[in-house]
């Protein structure tokens, strides 16, 4: 938003707290750092490792090496631009034409700079399209065509990839343990003139009449891919959260599991950086469950889904990190996103 903007919205949300002083502090502060604004970002970016957590600056040198970390740091200080996912495939060029921006190969349509309300911009209070970051839009790209399929969505609000599936002629269930982020979902179904059936349920309570023929599971994570968005990540989460969350996310893939068909497919994504809790998570379910099998995602499928063969792992799993461009004529980078695709053979 614009520097004006941003600093009377903070004074005004200073203006709620019980101290008299934090309006005119709020205010005397972040005038301060508009008018510096160019050196300050400068003295940011060219100090990349700097404004990290030692703790996540040396776990990503650690799983990535030094010069990947430095570009993923550098990327995550970047400005994220503004992307959207269409409802429709088929009206793509329509509305890159009347909003401008880039439609990459992976159907997003980018708007590299912000200007303005979102809800402003024509097309987004008729339900034609919603804001979903590149990545994220990608898993859902794997499962192919899910017309009539039946498919839990897990851990469904806000409802980015709810909305994809539904749009894709899935029959959706969109599971999520918080009430209030379901009425986000539940507006944003509303808008877009989409349909599927909600549920408030701790996922791990969840049992079914039915199996599913598809269960995505976008677990909780650290979010470390989505420090560009989130940077108040970097300071409120740690390396204990990584730890406790590993946990978590290990009984909601058995319990996933649980809920399928046999040859039922399981999508599990998260937006974290960590190996902890995307690769190993896959590798441990894997050695744990013999009645399961990944789905390997191949250069081939990769290049027909307009996916750069380099996000492809060895393994055959997907892994987007922050400086990955989803073509060769934008620089604004991607959220971090890990995706595996398995199928349950027994």
């Amino acid at each position: 938003m614009a520097d004006h903007a941003a600093v009377h919205t903070s004074v005004n949300l200073a203006k709620t707290l019980k101290a008299p002083y934090a309006p005119g502090l709020v205010n005397a502060v972040l005038k301060k750092v508009v008018a510096d604004k160019e050196n300050l970002l400068d003295a940011i970016v060219n100090n990349a490792e700097k404004p990290f957590p030692h703790w996540l600056s040396k776990r990503w040198e650690a799983q990535y090496g030094a010069a990947t970390a430095l570009s993923m740091s550098n990327a995550t200080l970047q400005e994220p631009p503004l992307d959207i996912t269409i409802k429709n495939a088929d009206t793509a060029e329509h509305w890159h034409e009347r909003l401008g921006g880039e439609l990459l190969n992976t159907g997003t349509l980018r708007m590299p700079h912000r200007s303005g309300r979102v809800a402003a911009l024509a097309g987004f209070e008729d339900g034609a399209w919603w804001v979903q970051d590149a990545s994220s839009a990608l898993p859902i790209t794997l499962l192919g065509d899910i017309t009539d399929k039946h498919v839990l969505d897990a851990c469904a609000a806000p409802g980015g990839k709810t909305m994809q599936l539904a749009a894709a002629g899935a029959k959706v269930t969109a599971l999520d343990r918080s009430e209030r982020r379901l009425e986000r979902l539940r507006e944003n179904l509303e808008r877009t003139e989409l349909y599927a059936s909600i549920i408030c349920e701790d996922m791990l309570q969840h049992t079914p009449n039915e199996s599913y023929d598809i269960v995505l599971l976008d677990a909780p994570c650290s979010a470390t891919g989505t420090l560009r968005r989130h940077p108040d990540l970097m300071w409120h989460k740690s390396e204990k959260d990584v730890t406790s969350l590993m946990e978590i996310q290990k009984n909601l893939l058995n319990h996933s599991l649980s809920l399928l068909k046999k040859d039922g497919i399981l999508l599990y994504c998260t937006c974290s950086l960590e190996h902890e809790e995307s690769e190993q998570q896959i590798e441990s379910l894997l050695q744990e469950n013999k009645g399961l099998e990944l789905v390997r995602i191949t250069k081939n499928e990769a290049k027909s889904l307009g996916l750069h063969v380099k996000w492809i792992t060895p393994e055959g799993t997907m892994r987007i990190l922050p400086h990955f461009n989803p073509s060769e004529t934008t620089d604004y980078g991607m959220d971090g996103f890990f995706a595996a695709r398995l199928r349950k053979i027994v």
